[in-house]
C-alpha cells in the first residue's frame, strides 16, 4: 500500500512539473533533428487508407458492420442448456475475438482491433472495431465496452486467460472499469471433448478436424503485430485486410463452435455399439478415420464431464453410451454418477462390467467400499481388496493404503465373528 501511495505522489509530481524539453543539437554538433513525417503519414485528418466499409466514429475509431446468417438452429435450444450458462442462452451471448500488437500480453501489448458477433432476430451481427494510432485508445475501448455492456456472456477460445484480462487492464489505463460479465471459453470445452483425441486443440486444428473447415491464405496470429506496426508507418491499408479477414474468421468460428457443442448431446446415438453408427451429420469426423468424433469413447466420456458440470439432465445417457462403446473413463464417471444419486444397484453392474474390462483396481476398490459400507459384509469386502493385493500390480505408493484397508477389514471381520449380535 506504501508502495501505491509513493508511486501517485511521484506521478502527481510529475503532472504538475513536467520536465523541460529538450532542443536537438544543431547540424554542426554532426547530428540533425528528426524529419517531420510527411502530410498524412500519422495524421488521422487525412485517414483515406481505410475501405470505404468502414465507417469512422471517432478521430482513430472505425467501425464495419456485416449481417450474415448463422450456422445452426439456435432457437431449438433453451435457456441454460448446454453450453450456456445457467440462465442464459444463444441470444444473451456475444462471441468475440481480439487482435493486439504483441501475443504475451502485459502492459505493453495493445488491442487494436476486437471482432464481435451476437444474434439480432433472424441473422447474425458482425462488427469489427478498429484503433488507427495509439492516441484513440481511450475512445476506442470506450466503443468495445459498449458491446459488452449489452450482454451476460461473452464467448471466446482463449479469452478467459489473455483476450478478456487484456481488454480490462487496457481499460484500466484508460481509467475505465471494462464490464464483467460471465465467460464462456471454448478452448476449455474443446479439450474436456476433444482433447485426448486430437492432438491438438488449437482453433485452426478443431476448424479442420471438428468443423470440417480449411482457411485458404490465412494469416498466421504471429504475424499480426507485425502487419500492423507496417501499417502505422506505410498507412497502407492492404497491410490490415488480411488481418481483418483473420479476425472475421475467428469470430464465425467461434458461432460455429458453439452450434456444433449444443447439438453434440443430442446427436450421441444410443445402443450396444453406437461406433458402428453414422456421425453427427457427417461433419464431426476426423479427417481419414471412420470413428466419428461424437462417437469416439473418450469424446463421448469428456462431452458427459462437461455435460455433468453444466447440471444437463443427458449427462448419464451419454455416459451410458461412451461406456457402452468401450470407455473406462466413462464406466468410472457412470458408476459415480449412480452411487451419488444412491442409484446402488446400477453402481454395482457398472463396476462389475468394469472388472470384467480389466479395470481391477477402481472395480474392487469401489465394490469393496459397497460391500463393507452399504451391505455390511465384509467377508466380500476383504476378498475383493486381497484379490488386488495378491494378484494386482499396485503402485508402491499407494500400497500402504490397500494394506492398511486389508487390515482393518480383518479387524472388523474377527470382531463380527467373535460378536455376531453386532452387524458390523
Amino acid at each position: 500500500m506504501k508502495r501505491r501511495t509513493a508511486l501517485k505522489q511521484r506521478l502527481e509530481h510529475i503532472r504538475r512539473h513536467p520536465p523541460s524539453r529538450k532542443h536537438f543539437p544543431n547540424e554542426d554538433a554532426g547530428l540533425t533533428p528528426p524529419e517531420k513525417p510527411g502530410k498524412g503519414a500519422r495524421d488521422s485528418e487525412d485517414l483515406s487508407v481505410i475501405s470505404s466499409q468502414w465507417q469512422r466514429l471517432t478521430e482513430y475509431t472505425y467501425r464495419r458492420i456485416e449481417k450474415l446468417p448463422y450456422p445452426g438452429d439456435f432457437g431449438q435450444w433453451n435457456e441454460g442448456s448446454f453450453p450456456f450458462p445457467e440462465g442464459t442462452g444463444p441470444e444473451d451471448c456475444i462471441f468475440y475475438d481480439t487482435e493486439t500488437t504483441g501475443l504475451s500480453g502485459g502492459a505493453g501489448t495493445l488491442v487494436f482491433l476486437v471482432g464481435a458477433a451476437w444474434i439480432e432476430k433472424d441473422h447474425l451481427r458482425l462488427e469489427q472495431y478498429f484503433l488507427s494510432d495509439f492516441p484513440g485508445e481511450g475512445e476506442f475501448m470506450e466503443a468495445v465496452a459498449g458491446l459488452f455492456s449489452q450482454k451476460k456472456v461473452a464467448v471466446s477460445y482463449n479469452g478467459k486467460s489473455y483476450d478478456s484480462h487484456l481488454l480490462r487492464g487496457r481499460a484500466l489505463m484508460q481509467g475505465m472499469v471494462f464490464p464483467l460479465i460471465q465467460e464462456l471459453d471454448l478452448l476449455y470445452l474443446s479439450r474436456r471433448v476433444w482433447g485426448k483425441t486430437l492432438d491438438s486443440c488449437s482453433l485452426k486444428n478443431i476448424e479442420e478436424k471438428v468443423l470440417d473447415m480449411v482457411r485458404g491464405d490465412d494469416l498466421p496470429g504471429s504475424l499480426v503485430p507485425e502487419r500492423y506496426f507496417r501499417f502505422l508507418e506505410e498507412r497502407d491499408s492492404e497491410l490490415l485486410e488480411p488481418v481483418f479477414r483473420h479476425n472475421r474468421d475467428d469470430v464465425l468460428s467461434l458461432v460455429s463452435l458453439t452450434s456444433v457443442l449444443a447439438e453434440l448431446p443430442g446427436r450421441v446415438p444410443s445402443g450396444a455399439d453406437p461406433l458402428q453408427q453414422e456421425g453427427i451429420k457427417g461433419r464431426v469426423v476426423l479427417k481419414g478415420d471412420k470413428v466419428p468424433y461424437g462417437m469416439d469413447p473418450k469424446a463421448i466420456a469428456g462431452l458427459a464431464a462437461l455435460l455433468g458440470r453444466f447440471k444437463d439432465p443427458r449427462s448419464a445417457a451419454v455416459l451410458e453410451t461412451a461406456f457402452h462403446a468401450g470407455s473406462v473413463e466413462a464406466g468410472r464417471a457412470l458408476g459415480r454418477m449412480h452411487r451419488i444419486d444412491r442409484r446402488y444397484e446400477s453402481a454395482e453392474a457398472v463396476w462389475r462390467r468394469l472388472e470384467k474390462m480389466g479395470d481391477y483396481l477402481h472395480a474392487r476398490l469401489e465394490l469393496a467400499k459397497y460391500y463393507e459400507h452399504r451391505l455390511k459384509d465384509i467377508g466380500r469386502a476383504l476378498e475383493l481388496v486381497e484379490a488386488c493385493l495378491y494378484g494386482c500390480e499396485i503402485d508402491p505408493k499407494k500400497r500402504p493404503s490397500w494394506i492398511y484397508r486389508r487390515n482393518r477389514l480383518q479387524r472388523k471381520l474377527k470382531s463380527k465373528i467373535g460378536n455376531p449380535e453386532s452387524g458390523s
